[in-house]
């Protein structure tokens, strides 16, 4: 398919948190499914308890042994804009996907990754809004390139020290987080910070390179680079 819109509201179901589904019906799939597919609007959709939100998919970023995939893209030119994703395992994702811009999004209560790219490259996210992501609400994977998050805005309330704000794995290049604000609230007694993690999964991969921390606000959240990433910090 070489040209798909989807625009308007999606139907609006009863909150079932972490359970993914439809009253009656077990829902383990995305709402929106976009595979092998070129020239994609994505815009002003209302989502609720389905695994995946907004998933595009061009291929696997991993093979059979979790080996990353040498960078290519078979699903280009998306634009995901204006929707609102509540109480998915994952809000909207990417796999060997490129030409992407991700804009005024709202989610929140995801149960892993927000906002994902796995073996992406060319992708520009601004002025989304994450609420309490548990994986990471900025999330590069498997050797994408190129990818640059800007103006958005990120909370999370007491999670445990093991949920991260932001995570890059595995053999990523030229990622950039420019004027992102990061904020971590945690009312309980013995507070802990959030975190964002650069790490690898695989010992063999390559560590992360040239990644930019650039004018950001960090409140209660410290950047953990366990994998030697090279990595520029000036917020």
């Amino acid at each position: 398919r070489d040209f798909c819109l989807s625009r308007g509201l999606g139907d609006v179901y009863k909150r079932q948190s972490g359970n993914f589904k439809k009253p009656g019906i077990g829902v383990g799939v995305s709402a929106i499914t976009l595979l092998y597919t070129n020239n994609i609007f994505v815009e002003s959709n209302i989502i609720y308890n389905y695994r995946f939100g907004i998933w595009a998919y061009g291929g696997a970023s991993r093979d059979n042994n979790k080996n990353v995939i040498p960078l290519s893209s078979l699903s280009t030119n998306i634009f995901i804009s204006k929707n609102r994703i509540f109480e998915t395992y994952s809000p909207i994702w990417f796999s060997k996907s490129s030409n992407i811009n991700v804009f005024n999004n709202y989610s929140s209560n995801n149960q892993d990754v927000a906002i994902d790219f796995e073996g992406c490259y060319n992708a520009n996210i601004y002025f989304n809004n994450v609420s309490n992501s548990r994986g990471g609400a900025l999330t590069v994977l498997n050797g994408s390139e190129n990818i640059s998050f800007f103006n958005n805005v990120i909370d999370m309330k007491n999670f445990n020290k093991n949920n991260n704000i932001v995570l890059i794995r595995d053999s990523n290049k030229n990622i950039k987080y420019i004027n992102n604000k990061f904020i971590f609230y945690d009312d309980r007694v013995l507070k802990r910070n959030a975190r964002i993690m650069l790490k690898k999964q695989k010992k063999s991969s390559e560590s992360n390179k040239s990644i930019e921390f650039i004018n950001n606000t960090l409140l209660g959240v410290d950047i953990l680079n366990s994998d030697g990433s090279s990595l520029i910090i000036n917020n």
